[in-house]
């Protein structure tokens, strides 16, 4: 993209805009990330509200603080039933930096698809030799799991193939 817009909510504590803020860099790759904070000059910003178009903005709510600790798992999504876990890290808290939770990496199968529950992201990997019918169905399980639980009904999904991992998908195997 050639430009980011980053909007920072008013009640936006300091790790959720930096973490807001190194996304938005990452999905930037032509170009600057443009930064406005909620009642410091956001409402001048007509380019950036055209896109939104006609509304209200939200109160916040407490959400994001009702978890501050989780511990991450992988499960393995078959083609046929239900996901099962294979592997659970360490507890990790809510902070800016690298994830330390040790799931061991050789528990990601090339021949699977797998579903890692970070707690504050989940992440889809599909190992490179995994069979056809678990790459179709992997998106449905990976949004039913989700609709599951009030935790991860929001939360971001990540899609990773086998060999372009991510630094951040990365952090939580040792």
């Amino acid at each position: 993209a050639s430009k980011v817009w980053l909007w920072n909510g008013e009640s936006a504590n300091p790790d959720e805009k930096a973490r807001a803020n190194t996304l938005a860099e990452k999905m930037c790759t032509l170009g600057t990330v443009v930064t406005l904070d909620q009642g410091d000059g956001d409402d001048a910003v007509e380019e950036f509200w055209a896109y939104l178009g006609d509304g209200e903005i939200q109160d916040a709510d407490d959400d994001d603080n009702a978890v501050d600790e989780f511990t991450p798992l992988l499960f393995k999504l078959p083609s046929d039933g239900e996901p099962q876990q294979i592997a659970k890290g360490e507890k990790v808290k809510i902070g800016f930096g690298a994830a330390e939770c040790k799931i061991p990496k050789d528990a990601l199968s090339e021949s699977d698809v797998m579903l890692l529950d970070a707690g504050w992201e989940v992440f889809l990997w599909m190992g490179k030799d995994a069979d056809r019918s678990e790459k179709l169905t992997a998106f449905s399980k990976a949004d039913s799991y989700c609709k599951e639980d009030p935790r991860t009904m929001n939360l971001p999904v990540t899609f990773i193939k086998s060999g372009y991992e991510s630094s951040d998908f990365n952090a939580y195997f040792a």
